[in-house]
C-alpha cells in the first residue's frame, strides 16, 4: 500500500489570518473571538477517516507571507517512524539565494536540508488535541495522534567534522586524531540513553511518504472527509457571551466604556475616583492597573483608599460587598462575602459547598458569573484572572491584614450559616 503524507490549508485560518492583515488597528483576538462566536453553534467530535490515517501536527517556525517555505516545489521526501512519529522531511536549497553562504566551510556538503524531530514525541502529550475544520455554521474536531517539532538538522555539520578528524597514513592505515578520542564524553552510552521500552522502535526501519500539496486532490479529499461524517455533538457548557468573556475578557464595548469611565475620573479626588472605578469599572482589579488611576498619588495613600473600599482575593482587588449594595447585611450580602472568603482561599471553589443551600446559591450567582467561569464537567467555578503573586510580595503588610481580616469574616460567616449571630470583625 502506498504511504502518503497531506499537507492541508485551512481556509478559516487563512481567512482570520488576512481580516487581521487588513484590520492592523484591531487586536486578533478579538478578530478570533467574533469569529468564534459566529461558527460556535454545532460542534462535532470527529474520529479518524480510517483505522490506517494517522494525524500530525507540525510545528516550525513560519516565515513571513512574502517569503514562505515552498514545500510544493522544495519537499523532496519525508520519511516516518510510526510507533515513535519521528520525523524526517527534505527540502531541496536554493543555492542561488541571497541568504545561503557559500563560501562556508559546509557549503559544499550541503546537498538538501534536513528537518527532524528533536525529540521523540509521546501519544500521552497529545490527549485531549484536536485539529478543527470550520465549515458553515459547524466545527468538526479531528484527534490528533502526535505533535512533532522539527529542527534543522545538523547531521551535514557532524558528517564534515568527523572527515576533519580522520587522517590517512602513508601505509594506507586510517589514523584517529586523538583530539577526538578525548573530547569523547566519558557518560553513558547511546543505549543507556534511549527511552525505556524503545529499543525495538529505535531500530525501526523508515516509512517513506509521497508528498502531497495543499492544493492536491488527496489533501482536498481528506480535508472533506474530516468533516464529512458528523461524528458525535458536542455539547455547550457556556454560552457564547461567556465564552468570549473567558477567553478575551477585554471586549471593544467595554474597552470603550471604560475609557469614557477613565477619562470622565480623572477630574475626580483620589478617594472619589477609585470608589467610583470600584462600582462601575472591572469586577477583578489588579494593583499595577489601579495605580493608573492615580499616577501623581503616593502608593500609601492609594492602598489606604482601597482597603477602604475593597478587600484583596488571591493578591488582587475587589470591592467590598457593602460598596456593590450600599449596606452591610441581608441573604445577597452574605452569599458574595461567602463567595470572596472562598476565593481569598482558592481560586477554585466546589459546587458540594453549597450542598443543601440552593436558595443560598442562588443569591451567589450574580457574584460567581461576575468572578468565576462555571465548568459543570468539573463541578466547580474557577476565578477569572490569575493570582497577583507580585503583589503579594511587594506588599506583604498588606497582605497580612488582609488573611486577618478574612479570618475575621470566615469565622463569622460559618457563624451566620450555622444559626448564630452576626459578629462584627
Amino acid at each position: 500500500m502506498e504511504q502518503h503524507w497531506v499537507k492541508m490549508t485551512f481556509h478559516c485560518m487563512k481567512t482570520l489570518r488576512e481580516t487581521t492583515w487588513q484590520k492592523k488597528n484591531k487586536s486578533p483576538w478579538i478578530l478570533i473571538a467574533l469569529k468564534m462566536k459566529l461558527f460556535m453553534k454545532l460542534m462535532f467530535f470527529t474520529p479518524s477517516t480510517d483505522p490506517n490515517s494517522q494525524l500530525y501536527v507540525f510545528q516550525y517556525p513560519l516565515r513571513p507571507v512574502w517569503r514562505p517555505h515552498e514545500l510544493e516545489e522544495r519537499c523532496q521526501e519525508v520519511r516516518l517512524r510510526p510507533s515513535t512519529a519521528q520525523m524526517e522531511v527534505d527540502l531541496a536549497i536554493d543555492f542561488d539565494s541571497k541568504n545561503f553562504d557559500r563560501d562556508s566551510d559546509h557549503a559544499v556538503k550541503m546537498e538538501k536540508q534536513t528537518l527532524s524531530t528533536s525529540w521523540i514525541p509521546l501519544s500521552t502529550c497529545t490527549s485531549g488535541y484536536a485539529v478543527g475544520v470550520h465549515i458553515g455554521d459547524k466545527l468538526h474536531l479531528n484527534p490528533i495522534h502526535a505533535v512533532v517539532q522539527l529542527r534543522p538538522s545538523q547531521q551535514h555539520l557532524k558528517e564534515s567534522e568527523l572527515k576533519k578528524n580522520i587522517a590517512t597514513s602513508g601505509d594506507g592505515k586510517t589514523v584517529v586524531n586523538k583530539e577526538v578520542e578525548e573530547k569523547k564524553p566519558a557518560g553513558p552510552s547511546k543505549k543507556q540513553n534511549k527511552p525505556p521500552g524503545n529499543d525495538e522502535d529505535i531500530g525501526e526501519h523508515w516509512v517513506h511518504l509521497k508528498y502531497h500539496g495543499a492544493r492536491s486532490d488527496i489533501s482536498t479529499r481528506y480535508l472533506q472527509e474530516m468533516a464529512m461524517g458528523e461524528g458525535s455533538p458536542v455539547p455547550f457548557s457556556m454560552s457564547p457571551v461567556d465564552y468570549l468573556n473567558a477567553v478575551c475578557p477585554g471586549r471593544p464595548t467595554d474597552t470603550d466604556r471604560l475609557k469614557i469611565l477613565r477619562t470622565r475620573l480623572s477630574q475626580l479626588p483620589l478617594e472619589e475616583r477609585i470608589r467610583t472605578w470600584l462600582l462601575e469599572g472591572p469586577p477583578i482589579h489588579r494593583f499595577d492597573a489601579l495605580k493608573h488611576l492615580a499616577l501623581d498619588d503616593p502608593v500609601d495613600g492609594i492602598l489606604r483608599v482601597l482597603q477602604r473600599y475593597a478587600q484583596l482575593v488571591q493578591g488582587l482587588w475587589v470591592p467590598k460587598s457593602s460598596l456593590i449594595y450600599g449596606k452591610n447585611d441581608g441573604l445577597e450580602v452574605l452569599a458574595r462575602n461567602f463567595i470572596l472568603f472562598e476565593f481569598s482561599k482558592s481560586t477554585i471553589i466546589k459546587q458540594k459547598v453549597f450542598a443543601r443551600r440552593l436558595d443560598f446559591l442562588k443569591a451567589a450567582k450574580p457574584t460567581l458569573k461576575s468572578l468565576a467561569v462555571e465548568r459543570p464537567d468539573l463541578n466547580d467555578w474557577k476565578l477569572k484572572e490569575h493570582p497577583d503573586k507580585k503583589f503579594e510580595v511587594l506588599y506583604g503588610d498588606v497582605v497580612k491584614e488582609q488573611q486577618a481580616t478574612w479570618e475575621c469574616m470566615g469565622k463569622q460567616i460559618n457563624g451566620i450559616l450555622s444559626g448564630g449571630r452576626n459578629r462584627k470583625c
